[in-house]
Formats: structure tokens, C-alpha cells, sequence
């Protein structure tokens, strides 16, 4: 594939395989990262945290059984309501309509990624912090 931007939208050539990961989300939308310790910690408020998700295999008990995944790639701003952080997730959603376009989402075995966007009370961090078990 000859750039990151194809492997966003889709425009595999025939018979390529689309795999994407979170760095080369980060590079190829020019994505800030959540706030560090350097530039003052994270702010409190609402935070637009974008991950690529996916579903991982739990185990073969009770038949089989998957967990979903998520690697953080970017934070898209930090808003002092909950309000204010909804409506910058609904004026982008066409765009991550578009970044989804030739994907395979995460109930789909060929998903490498989907990207998605949640507000979140709390700094983004790749989930789950520990593969669950089952019990």
C-alpha cells in the first residue's frame, strides 16, 4: 500500500490486506496525544478519546468466548461539560464515518481495527488493563 492514508480509507489494492494500528492512525491524522506530565498532567473535564477497537478470543469454555479490546490512539480535546464533549463527538462523526469506510468491524474475524470515539470522564488508556478470565 503506498501510504497510511489508503490504509485508513480503504483503497487497498485487489488481494492487499487493510491493517491498521494506532501509530499509524496517530501519524496519518496528525492526532495530539492525551495530555502528559510535561504539559501539566491530564485536565479534568470530558475527555474525546479515540481507540482502534477490535474483539479478542477469551478462551473455548461454554462454547467460546470474545472480549473487546481497545488501543487509545488520541485525545480530541478535553470540554468542561459532558454536553459540550457530545456535540464534538457528533460533528465528527461523518469523518469517522469516512475513516471506517472499507473496514471490517470488530464482530468481523478480518477486523484489524475500527476506529471509535467515546466520552470519557478520565484521561484515554488502551483496555482492558488485564485480559479477563472466566469464571
Amino acid at each position: 500500500m503506498s501510504n497510511v492514508f489508503e490504509r485508513l480509507t480503504g483503497e487497498a489494492a485487489i488481494g492487499e490486506d487493510v491493517r491498521l494500528d494506532a501509530e499509524n492512525v496517530r501519524e496519518s491524522t496528525g492526532l495530539h496525544h492525551a495530555p502528559s506530565a510535561e504539559d501539566g498532567g491530564a485536565r479534568r473535564g470530558y475527555h474525546l478519546n479515540e481507540y482502534l477497537t477490535n474483539r479478542a478470543f477469551g478462551g473455548p469454555e461454554e462454547g467460546g468466548w470474545w472480549y473487546d479490546t481497545g488501543t487509545f490512539v488520541a485525545c480530541h480535546g478535553v470540554y468542561p461539560t459532558r454536553e459540550e464533549a457530545s456535540a464534538a463527538l457528533d460533528a465528527m462523526q461523518t469523518r469517522l464515518a469516512e475513516r471506517r469506510r472499507g473496514l471490517h468491524p470488530p464482530d468481523s474475524v478480518l477486523c484489524s481495527g475500527w476506529p471509535a470515539v467515546q466520552v470519557e470522564p478520565h484521561p484515554g488508556a488502551d483496555f482492558p488493563r488485564t485480559r479477563p478470565r472466566y469464571e
